[in-house]
């Protein structure tokens, strides 16, 4: 979807054949992607226009509990959980399992935004990949990209951290935009 820190990025994204989604996001005159600013009288970007969240989800999660689950159960809880690409990003390195804890604590504050839990959404239906830039983006599939487009969600965009103990994330649901400068929900609420 979008990178954390940036507005809208167009519609939720399904993934390309090859399991990732290319960048779909509106570029600045700087060449960056970010928020889509109204232009002034005088021609200059003025702030960003307002975006009604539709959903917003928050977890932590302590790496341990993910570490122990991936030492018990090994490949099959990472297969369940990540995707192919989620398990190379997060690499073989000593925070391998703190990478992981926060990608599902993405997955899981997505599942939240969306207002849908598990089993409603399946793990592999959401997919926190990198930029080329470093930035977590959502890529959406199956059942959740079916929630976000029934729920009119234009973008989710999502932070990530975490230390050696504890992992959090944040997901946003941003409604579809109406008109320019302008955005408003499904049904035309605002």
């Amino acid at each position: 979807m979008a990178p954390s820190g940036n507005g809208p990025a167009g519609p939720p994204r399904a993934a390309t054949p090859g399991g990732r989604a290319g960048p779909q996001r509106a570029a600045t005159p700087g060449g960056r992607a970010g928020p889509r600013r109204a232009a002034t009288p005088g021609g200059r970007a003025g702030p960003p226009a307002l975006v009604p969240a539709l959903g917003l989800g928050l977890d932590l999660v302590e790496v341990a509990r993910i570490e122990r689950a991936a030492r018990r159960w090994g490949d099959g809880f990472l297969a369940r959980v990540f995707t192919s690409g989620e398990v190379e990003d997060a690499g073989a390195g000593p925070d391998r399992f703190e990478r992981l804890a926060a990608r599902f604590c993405a997955k899981e504050a997505v599942f939240k935004a969306l207002g849908r839990g598990r089993p409603a959404v399946g793990w592999l239906d959401v997919e926190i990949v990198k930029t080329p830039e470093g930035r977590p983006e959502v890529v959406l599939r199956g059942r959740a990209l079916q929630a976000a487009r029934d729920l009119g969600v234009a973008a989710v965009v999502v932070s990530l951290t975490h230390t050696r103990r504890l992992a959090a994330a944040q997901a946003l649901c941003l409604a579809e935009r109406s008109g320019p400068g302008c955005w408003a929900a499904p049904g035309g609420r605002s």
